[in-house]
């Protein structure tokens, strides 16, 4: 699924209205595109794995 911010909406664009209230634009390769009005943070966050780099990063925070 496309998102894009109200900002960087295409000038001329036709919004629609869907029924559970989501609006969106349909571009020119004929996909729909969500209009969100805030944006979004991607998810992503590192857990390293149990094992030397984690034990040699545990080692460097207690040396500072």
């Amino acid at each position: 699924m496309k998102r894009i911010h109200r900002d960087h909406l295409p000038q001329g664009a036709k919004t629609v209205s869907g029924k559970r209230g989501g609006q969106y634009y349909i571009n020119e390769n004929g996909e729909k595109v969500y209009i969100t009005s805030s944006t979004r943070q991607p998810q992503r966050s590192f857990k390293a794995k149990r094992g030397a780099f984690l034990r040699w990063l545990e080692s460097q925070n207690e040396v500072n």
